[in-house]
């Protein structure tokens, strides 16, 4: 966390020789007036002092996409999926970094340069090195959409460190998930969930946990609200930590010195939470020293 600090300190510092002799603009770009969206747009501006910093809502501000080809401005924020497809085309030569969209391939097959995105969930890699290390797992069982998430699977599949095998299994709807359900889940130590929710609709999401609990096989979710659902572990991204990365990425394009446009970034930090009760039900092994080498760990009832 400090050396992400520190770059955003030294970058900004760029950035404002860059824009000498003027106020350097920005326009954080939200598909909806929501609450999540909001507190991520309020916690990137704080993260823009000294930034003039216009932020706009598409289901409330009907003249936004007019707006930005009007502001032009030294770089854009989008959060969320609409707010992105509407910004892309509009942006011009203003870098533009992408948070809160599930899909991020709707935009093409390789992102463009002078856009990057913020991953929604931690790196992939990060998360299987969190369940080797944290709790001692050596297989865990990823049910994907191929039509949809097959390149989240691949990441996951690719990322697996040595002694933990991943296997990704594919089904296209919620019954087809309940199907493979059926056919037993081959000793996996967990069930692993990436955001799709094509098959995490409300009967996937009983059917996977009535097996949890069954086998006594966790499962492993990418936010924290799937513990009141019956989840045994989270691993999720913060706010802070999405602003972070987001505001870095943005200032080091606008600055000209950064390569990392055109690719997609997963915040560096990690919200593990555990639920206690899941965790003693399904006599889940917990090594808390190993764990707060890669995040804050949270235990909740």
């Amino acid at each position: 966390m400090p050396c992400l600090v520190v770059g955003i300190v030294l970058v900004f510092s760029g950035f404002r020789m860059y824009c000498a002799g003027r106020k350097s603009t920005a326009l954080i770009l939200c598909s909806m007036h929501i609450r999540p969206y909001q507190e991520l747009a309020k916690t990137m501006k704080g993260q823009l002092a000294g930034v003039q910093t216009t932020t706009l809502f598409l289901d409330r501000d009907s003249d936004a996409p007019v707006s930005i080809a009007r502001m032009n401005p030294d770089m854009i924020f989008t959060v969320g999926q609409n707010a992105l497809e509407t910004a892309l085309p509009l942006r011009g030569r203003s870098p533009l970094v992408f948070t809160m969209v599930l899909f991020p391939r709707i935009i093409g097959k390789d992102i463009p340069a002078g856009v990057a995105g913020v991953g929604m969930i931690p790196s992939p890699n990060r998360q299987l090195l969190i369940l080797k290390s944290g709790f001692h797992m050596r297989r865990v069982l990823l049910f994907y959409n191929p039509k949809v998430t097959d390149f989240l699977a691949e990441r996951f599949t690719a990322g697996a460190p040595d002694g933990l095998e991943v296997e990704a299994v594919p089904v296209e709807t919620d019954a087809a998930l309940i199907a493979s359900l059926g056919r037993g889940l081959s000793g996996a130590d967990a069930i692993l969930l990436i955001p799709d929710p094509s098959i995490l609709t409300e009967q996937g999401l009983r059917a996977l946990i009535r097996e949890s609990y069954a086998d006594d096989i966790p499962i492993v979710a990418f936010a924290p609200m799937y513990l009141d659902m019956g989840a045994a572990v989270s691993l999720s991204v913060s706010p802070g930590e999405t602003a972070r990365t987001a505001v870095s990425l943005a200032l080091s394009m606008a600055d000209g010195e950064s390569r990392d446009g055109g690719t997609l970034h997963y915040p560096p930090g990690c919200d593990i939470r555990i639920s206690e009760r899941a965790a003693k039900k399904l006599a889940l092994h917990v090594d808390t020293t190993a764990l707060s080498k890669y995040g804050d760990v949270t235990w909740s009832e």
